[in-house]
């Protein structure tokens, strides 16, 4: 009888409980482990391409961003003296053959792209930020100017990152200090000339516009697209049309930044190095999250197994993480022979 009442009352807890929330995925009760010899089993294969790192007019220095399309890859970086920023494509074995567009101020030429999108057929479209202006200048296949347009409309929002709509359309990223009418919105559709068409994901404004950590953007995964923003802790979905589909929360706990430190960043930089936050890139699905994070100060790349509640440190074997492009995990890794892309298929 005893047994049984033991029984009973923990039926009861659990049902006060509840199952475990899908939509939090809360990081101090992962278990942590090594990667296995064999390789996490969420990938069915994985493929190691050294990038060419000899400076060239072409080669990036520093990646902020990479895009794997096809047989093609694509870096956004700085150069050498970190004044200018340019993306640069490369072929599969590595070697940089262009920079898609050139250092300048005449027709298709720009010195700091803030992000880009390559379309289905190798066209691209760099979206420049200068001095508060934002200017989309549009390259067909191998590198050749069509043409350019910047934000039209009575009151145009102001964009940071990019994606490509099967549509024609552009799920567009907003900046943290837009003061459009949509500035109430973190993400909204455009159209080619960057006028706004709708939005969503509601902007609870809680984060210091003056102070921005990098960030990838927005990934397309190829059955739909995700989006972080660094210190926000969320993973946002949407689908193949644009739509909405709901957001994760990571849950770091003590180590989580505070909304006093998320509001005025600079004020605060002591306290960072013992906090933790997404970084850069996230991807999530029902089974795994992979993402790079900041912790201690160092930035780190981890992937979740959620069902097994166990956390892998993966920064060691694959380098940062560069979020899914097309099925595709994409990581870099810094070695002495140069930037070491890893590409591994995601198992569906």
């Amino acid at each position: 009888m005893k047994r049984v009442c033991c029984l009973f009352a923990a039926s009861l807890l659990l049902a006060a409980c509840g199952p475990a929330d899908p939509a939090v995925i809360r990081m101090a009760e992962l278990k942590e482990a090594a990667v296995p010899q064999a390789g996490l089993p969420c990938f069915s294969s994985e493929e190691r391409i050294l990038l060419d790192r000899e400076p060239n007019e072409w080669s990036v220095a520093l990646p902020e961003k990479v895009v794997v399309a096809g047989e093609r890859i694509y870096l956004l970086g700085y150069s050498g003296d970190m004044r200018l920023a340019y993306v640069s494509e490369y072929d599969h074995e590595g070697r940089a053959v262009r920079m898609i567009g050139r250092r300048g101020r005449g027709p298709g030429e720009y010195a700091r792209a803030q992000d880009f999108v390559v379309g289905p057929d190798g066209d691209c479209r760099i979206l420049l930020v200068d001095r508060g202006e934002a200017m989309l200048y549009h390259y067909g296949p191998g590198g050749t100017f069509l043409g350019k347009a910047s934000p039209a409309g009575t009151d145009p929002v102001s964009p940071y990152y990019l994606a490509a709509l099967p549509s024609g359309e552009l799920l567009v990223g907003t900046t943290l200090w837009d003061k459009s009418a949509w500035k109430d919105f973190r993400v909204v559709v455009c159209d080619t000339l960057l006028q706004a068409r709708r939005g969503m994901i509601p902007n609870p404004h809680n984060l210091d516009p003056n102070f921005a950590f990098s960030n990838v953007g927005i990934c397309d995964t190829g059955d739909g697209f995700q989006y972080i923003v660094p210190m926000e802790d969320y993973v946002h979905r949407f689908d193949r049309a644009g739509n909405d589909i709901g957001s994760v929360r990571i849950d770091f706990g003590p180590a989580a930044v505070t909304d006093d430190i998320r509001a005025d960043v600079e004020p605060h930089l002591d306290e960072m190095d013992g906090k933790s936050f997404l970084f850069n890139a996230a991807y999530l699905d029902d089974a795994w999250l992979f993402g790079s994070v900041r912790e201690n100060g160092k930035p780190r790349s981890i992937a979740v197994d959620r069902a097994a509640g166990v956390r892998y440190a993966t920064e060691e074997v694959y380098g940062l993480f560069f979020g899914i492009w097309d099925g595709r995990a994409v990581w870099l890794k810094d070695t002495e022979d140069g930037w070491q892309l890893t590409l591994c298929t995601l198992r569906r």
